[in-house]
């Protein structure tokens, strides 16, 4: 921030973008440091027992889950937890999604579990795949798309909230001789995704 009384005054920076005018007497003017970086250590926060698997959250919460299958709900704007729900068997989460009020959990045994955020109880499971699945993701419409071992994107929609939820399959899609690692939806409204694929250089897209 600069003042331009008194008007001989007069400041310098190598890297600097962005320039307002803040009522009558000061100039802001955004600086870009020289070295490093604008993002810094807010705080670290306790949370697992074990390595942690995966995040996500949405305007209130962050999801945290780790390698036994525990899960653990935080207020994101305070970083409070607020529930936590035990592992359901031996099998760890490998990815988390979230859609309206139900937490999407997949699992290293192929099952896919659909929990209450607010209470923590189990809204529905898919025994989705064979083998580990390595992604989940969902979209505003419903649609949860999931990649596995077994060489299968798997899609299925979802109707209803976490305390009436309903599950059906909608396809699939094998591609073969290819351990599938990631999954996105393109377009949060749409069914477009796309699929990464262990040691591969190319994205597969995929319109549902």
């Amino acid at each position: 921030m600069i003042d331009k009384t008194p008007p001989s005054r007069t400041e310098s920076s190598i890297y600097s973008r962005g320039i307002a005018g803040v009522g009558p007497n000061l100039l802001c003017v955004g600086n870009i440091p020289q070295k490093g970086s604008n993002i810094f250590l807010r705080e670290t926060t306790p949370a697992h027992q074990h390595g942690i698997s995966g995040l996500v959250s949405n305007d209130t919460l962050l999801i945290s889950s780790d390698t036994t299958g525990a899960i653990l709900i935080w207020n994101n704007r305070t970083l409070l937890q607020t529930n936590a729900i035990e592992p359901m068997d031996d099998s760890g989460i490998t990815s988390l999604s979230l859609w309206k009020n139900c937490i999407a959990a997949s699992y290293a045994n192929g099952m896919i579990r659909f929990f209450d955020a607010e209470s923590g109880q189990v809204a529905g499971t898919i025994a989705a795949h064979s083998r580990c699945i390595n992604a989940i993701d969902c979209n505003e419409e419903g649609l949860v798309a999931s990649v596995s071992d077994d060489c299968y994107v798997r899609i299925w929609q979802l109707s209803g909230d976490a305390e009436n939820l309903q599950i059906s399959h909608e396809c699939n899609h094998h591609i073969e001789n290819s351990q599938l690692v990631g999954v996105k939806f393109l377009h949060m409204s749409r069914s477009d995704i796309a699929v990464s694929i262990y040691d591969s250089t190319e994205i597969i897209v995929l319109r549902v």
